[in-house]
């Protein structure tokens, strides 16, 4: 159910794109980037030891294209993939390595782009991002202690962002990008006997701060 809604936001975001360039001759970007998604993370305390989850940064790449349909508003789409690792934090575990995860990030967002300053060009952006998770395992610490794995579940939520254009010639621009991503996922630890030991609430809310250059069309 879940996919299915990804795949019909994607389309609908792919669909924006022709549908404003009928309505307007507008201006196509493609935009690369190295991002550091850097998580604010907190969750709800594990039943048993009584530690909560802490998750660490990540840097990763990021290809994303934005649609100018006016020349102060726009649509960007995002898609990156990060890799991160998580500990157990306090309790009567005290804190030890937990396992990681692939985090699929996202982003669809409607943006704002303030008149030209000389050669530099402010935005705001505000839309939606979905996390996807996968790849999830726990570390042979835990494994000893008689956990199996963990199951995140995919989350839905807003997406703030502010960003720079820096132009360097007429199609070729420095971008510089800060988003807050709120990520809010159900967690289920799995033990090996096959039951389950909690469900956490796991607020992620990841900062993604970004440098990259956009090429126009």
């Amino acid at each position: 159910m879940r996919n299915a809604v990804v795949l019909a936001v994607l389309a609908a975001a792919a669909a924006l794109i022709p549908t404003l360039a009928a309505a307007q001759d507008g201006r196509l970007a493609l935009r690369a980037r190295i991002v550091s998604v850097r998580p604010d993370a907190t969750s709800s305390v594990i039943e048993g030891p009584g530690a909560t989850m802490d998750v660490g940064s990540a840097t990763a790449a990021e290809l994303g294209a934005v649609y100018m349909f006016h020349w102060a508003w726009g649509v960007e789409l995002g898609y990156l993939r990060s890799g991160h690792d998580f500990d157990s934090v306090g309790g009567t575990l005290g804190e030890l390595p937990a396992g990681s995860f692939t985090l699929a990030t996202t982003i669809v967002a409607l943006q704002y782009h303030f008149p030209t300053l000389g050669v530099l060009r402010p935005y705001l952006g505000l839309g939606l991002n979905h996390a996807g998770f996968s790849s999830c395992d726990v570390s042979e610490q835990l494994r000893t202690l008689g956990v199996s794995g963990i199951s995140i579940e995919d989350s839905f939520g807003p997406a703030f962002q502010a960003g720079l254009d820096v132009a360097v010639t007429d199609r070729i621009a420095v971008n510089v990008d800060a988003r807050f991503t709120r990520v809010s996922s159900d967690t289920e630890i799995v033990l090996s006997s096959g039951g389950v030991l909690d469900v956490l609430k796991l607020d992620l809310d990841p900062w993604l701060i970004g440098i990259g250059v956009s090429y126009s069309f």
